[in-house]
């Protein structure tokens, strides 16, 4: 048994993807070669050890993990990961993170946007500091939020 299913830890930052040389620097976006496609590489891999025991480490509210499961399913088709298993630890830094410059963090910003008919500008300058926890349960608060105003109206 691999150590990583004993006992899972979160994504991270390896301090050489945090810190790269000039020449990985030249290299960055270069498909397949590159420090960020490399890095892209072992989160995935990473991803692929763990296994559903992952889930263990969630609360039990069923609500809360509604909302895991729909954000972590989009999530992975979005940024391409391998599977769903999220350690509620894992930096969204990461997890919302692709080696593509393009527009994915957009796309699923405003899937979340559309799901929960919340808004996310609040927390966009944030994000890289918050743990997938934190991000689904400020969706949870959000969401309970919105319904008050609602029924306040």
């Amino acid at each position: 048994m691999l150590p990583e299913e004993n006992n899972p830890t979160p994504l991270a930052w390896h301090d050489n993807w945090k810190n790269p040389s000039p020449a990985q620097k030249l290299f960055m976006g270069t498909p397949f070669i590159g420090l960020d496609w490399r890095a892209f590489r072992a989160f995935k891999k990473k991803l692929k050890q763990r296994d559903k025991s992952i889930n263990n480490l969630w609360t039990e509210d069923q609500e809360l993990c509604s909302i895991r499961d729909d954000v972590s399913t989009m999530s992975a088709k979005v940024f391409g990961w391998p599977n769903t298993l999220f350690h509620p630890d894992d930096p969204c830094a990461i997890l919302f993170w692709s080696p593509r410059a393009d527009l994915r963090i957009v796309e699923m910003f405003q899937w979340l946007e559309d799901k929960y008919d919340v808004s996310f500008n609040c927390i966009l300058d944030r994000l890289d500091e918050m743990s997938f926890f934190q991000l689904i349960e400020w969706i949870q608060v959000a969401i309970h939020d919105n319904e008050a105003q609602k029924n306040f109206t």
